[in-house]
């Protein structure tokens, strides 16, 4: 008989940049990320995260066979990141001369007393 082996469903990560194509990775793999991503960036608030600290902050919060199994933690951490963004949920400000990601929960430009920011909260926080 032959050997069949279970494919991983897809996700679809775009790119903010115009004219780059985006990734299709294992929906796992992106699952994965994205909570790392939303954890890290919720913790710490609305100053965010500086860019260069991400891969060193999203490997802290992995199990040992989760960075085995993914991979190229950066590659996967800019995927799904640059995702988000497309999205939404996250955003890129300069602070200090160093470029940081922060949940747009936390964007001072949003109108905190709408109606949908809870909801939009708890959008962010569910993987898609």
């Amino acid at each position: 008989m032959p050997e069949y082996r279970q494919v991983d469903s897809l996700v679809k990560c775009r790119t903010p940049v115009a004219g780059q194509q985006g990734s299709d990775i294992p929906k796992w793999k992106f699952d994965t990320v994205f909570a790392a991503i939303t954890i890290i960036l919720r913790n710490a608030g609305s100053q965010g995260v500086p860019l260069c600290e991400m891969q060193d902050r999203i490997s802290l919060k992995l199990t040992t066979d989760q960075k085995a199994r993914l991979g190229s933690i950066m590659w996967y951490f800019m995927a799904v990141s640059q995702e988000m963004e497309v999205r939404g949920d996250i955003m890129r400000a300069v602070i200090n001369h160093q470029d940081h990601l922060i949940l747009s929960i936390f964007d001072p430009r949003q109108n905190k007393n709408s109606a949908s920011s809870g909801t939009r909260e708890k959008a962010i926080f569910a993987p898609r």
